[in-house]
């Protein structure tokens, strides 16, 4: 009996979860990558395709279509999530530094906070750049 409940429980929910806490920690870190390279690459000014730039108008329109379908509720939980899964990633690797990780988090969603209407922009200068030209 206790041969069988070792063979039908063993170590696979524990090699699942730190699956799951792998594949966590790193769409934390792409999303982090992501993040920081999009800030670099429009700091350089230069953007990839220049010759098709929507209009302000376009992209007025994109943003107003976007705000209309509640697209920024997406980005809200979105920063947050990230957040939350690395600490508590972190908190499971050693719990001791739940204070210390409680205030890096903290003060993450405090910077990161007004990232979401940065992402909603983009997001509408992409939809106008993809729509098609009406004359």
């Amino acid at each position: 009996m206790i041969v069988r409940s070792l063979k039908d429980h063993g170590f696979a929910p524990a090699l699942r979860a730190r699956g799951a806490l792998m594949s966590y920690a790193m769409v934390a870190l792409i999303a982090f990558a992501l993040a920081g390279t999009a800030g670099r690459a429009s700091a350089q000014g230069a953007a990839p395709n220049a010759a098709h730039q929507p209009s302000p108008a376009a992209v007025l329109l994109a943003k107003q279509i976007l705000e209309t379908k509640h697209a920024d509720n997406i980005f809200d939980p979105l920063i947050r999530g990230v957040v939350i899964k690395t600490r508590d990633f972190f908190m499971q690797t050693n719990f001791m530094w739940g204070k210390d990780l409680n205030e890096v988090a903290d003060n993450l969603l405090k910077q990161y906070s007004g990232r979401s209407s940065e992402l909603l922009n983009d997001a509408a200068r992409i939809y106008a750049s993809h729509s098609p030209k009406r004359s």
